[in-house]
């Protein structure tokens, strides 16, 4: 009987848990409601503008990255370091593997090192690498370095 009166009392508290909080509109789940105080709301969007920024800014930067390499090869590194038209495709098709290797490692460490150190290592690390570019001499030190880009670049 103490159990079937513990159960009524756990009955009582529940339902009563469920009224005491307010609904939420179903849009809230998908976007922001605004029942935030006026600190809070101020605070969000000085906190969105500012993630916004930085991951704009860096996708936007790896993208000029990804593309950078036909734009060299169209511009004469083809005769400069004498290369074939399937060498391109072997360079990126390294960046993509490096890239897609990178992923789960990166992301697993991101549960171990703080983003704030952990993404501007990399950025600086993919900055590096891009400007080792301008050093390469034969399409396998291309290779390398492209790989280890996309490494670099598999964290953002």
């Amino acid at each position: 009987m103490a159990m079937a009166v513990d159960n009524e009392n756990l009955q009582v508290s529940a339902s009563e848990a469920v009224h005491e909080q307010p609904k939420r509109k179903w849009q809230s789940y998908i976007w922001d409601s605004l029942d935030k105080s006026p600190e809070e709301r101020k605070f969000l969007f000085k906190l969105d503008c500012a993630l916004l920024t930085f991951a704009s800014l860096g996708y936007f930067i790896k993208y000029l990255d990804q593309s950078n390499i036909n734009n060299a090869f169209v511009s004469g590194m083809q005769e400069d370091l004498g290369l074939y038209k399937n060498q391109l495709n072997y360079m990126q098709t390294l960046w993509t593997v490096g890239y897609v290797i990178g992923q789960i490692p990166s992301n697993l460490i991101l549960t171990r090192v703080r983003p704030s150190i952990w993404i501007p290592t990399l950025e600086v690390t993919w900055t590096v690498l891009t400007f080792s570019l301008s050093r390469c001499n034969t399409a396998e030190q291309i290779y390398a370095v492209r790989f280890l880009v996309g490494l670099a670049e598999s964290g953002f």
